[in-house]
């Protein structure tokens, strides 16, 4: 690299770099600094009143969006927004890193996948009932356990909700999966798939979520189009709230996979550019670094 594009500042736009069987995602870091998140700020009334309202202005244009989302035909769908939503990118991190932790350790594994009919307005209460029941789980189960689960929705009205756990601990993912189970019968969820506590379930989670698809090949009929495509629509229901809940252990499992890196060592182009200033994370079709350009005559 060129000693100009160092001098221009273009060096300190840090990213985490994450290589997983599915593919090569970047995501800019987020500042940490919490110092002055903990001071309280006193707002007047019509401060209140202009947040209140546009808070709503984003969530109307939030459900014009869906509404006209499907409309499209499900290529289409997929076509303009699989690259651009961070919560399918999410998704695809946090199950693939369980699935080949899974597969590469040899490890049990459980993997659900629930469907129940509900009002679209109540999609964030199941959410925020979900979470709950993943944060009361025991401090064991929480660091040793790696748990995902996301939340989906379908047409008609329809929410999936996406399960995959797996530990050394062989208890632990099977007392995990059948309180888990136990927990969504109660509220009137329907199992669609289920694989608790299998010996050998990895041929399937290679096929679901260790493949490096291109969207092309996505397209093309698979089992993965359909959850792409219902965790895009919640994640227009789910407005800055988590579509992908995890323990801490899956957290800490995802850090295996990562790397610190320059976002301007890498050579994207205009489009996924654009893309990454938008959401702040990106998806590498074909992973380049500008240091493997060749050089110039």
């Amino acid at each position: 690299m060129d000693e100009d594009w160092k001098e221009d500042g273009y060096t300190e736009r840090k990213i985490d770099v994450f290589c997983l069987p599915c593919g090569t995602y970047i995501r800019e870091q987020t500042d940490t600094n919490t110092e002055d998140k903990t001071k309280r700020v006193l707002l007047s009334e019509e401060d209140k009143q202009r947040i209140l309202k546009c808070k709503g202005a984003k969530k109307k244009k939030q459900d014009e969006l869906l509404r006209h989302f499907r409309t499209l035909p499900l290529e289409d769908q997929l076509q303009f927004y699989y690259d651009r939503n961070r919560a399918v990118q999410t998704h695809m991190l946090y199950f693939c890193s369980i699935a080949d932790t899974a597969i590469a350790n040899e490890w049990r594994v459980s993997y659900v996948v629930f469907r129940k009919r509900i009002k679209q307005d109540e999609i964030a209460k199941e959410q925020h009932r979900i979470q709950l029941w993943l944060s009361r789980q025991n401090k064991d189960i929480d660091l040793l356990c790696f748990t995902a689960i996301t939340i989906g929705m379908g047409d008609r009205g329809y929410v999936y909700i996406y399960y995959i756990s797996t530990s050394e601990n062989e208890l632990y993912v099977g007392d995990t999966a059948t309180a888990f189970y136990q927990f969504m019968r109660k509220k009137d969820y329907y199992p669609i798939e289920c694989k608790p506590f299998e010996k050998d379930p990895y041929s399937f989670l290679r096929y679901r979520y260790c493949t490096c698809r291109s969207l092309a090949e996505l397209l093309e009929e698979d089992s993965l189009t359909k959850e792409a495509v219902q965790v895009i629509h919640s994640s227009m229901l789910l407005h800055k709230k988590q579509k992908t809940l995890k323990t801490k252990g899956a957290r800490s499992n995802l850090q295996r996979y990562q790397k610190e890196d320059n976002f301007y060592d890498y050579d994207i182009g205009v489009t996924s550019q654009s893309i990454f200033d938008s959401i702040r994370s990106l998806k590498l079709e074909d992973v380049r670094t500008r240091e493997e350009d060749p050089e110039p005559f």
